[in-house]
């Protein structure tokens, strides 16, 4: 256990909001509460994910759940609708 981890009570309410099983394709690897304790020691800690403890997941699991969540898509869409916007001539 890390200092970053989700406790019990935390792990308890993020439970009730998360997918815990993919509803189709291969079962995971890794357990989600393992993931998201490897996101916050990236988030929290300040750590490189490629120097992630070997006892979590691997970084290259981390990364990839850490990108496709849900507000890295949203910003990373809010940039693409930007750069269109400003990329569309306005007329004067």
């Amino acid at each position: 256990m890390y200092p970053n981890d989700l406790n019990d009570a935390g792990w308890n309410v993020l439970q009730g909001l998360l997918l815990l099983e993919a509803p189709i394709g291969r079962p995971r690897k890794w357990l989600l509460r393992e993931i998201l304790d490897g996101i916050f020691s990236v988030l929290r800690g300040g750590i490189d994910c490629w120097a992630m403890p070997h006892d979590l997941p691997p970084w290259q699991t981390i990364d990839h759940y850490h990108l496709n969540s849900a507000p890295s898509q949203q910003h990373s869409e809010k940039r693409t609708r930007s750069e269109q916007r400003a990329s569309v001539a306005r007329p004067d």
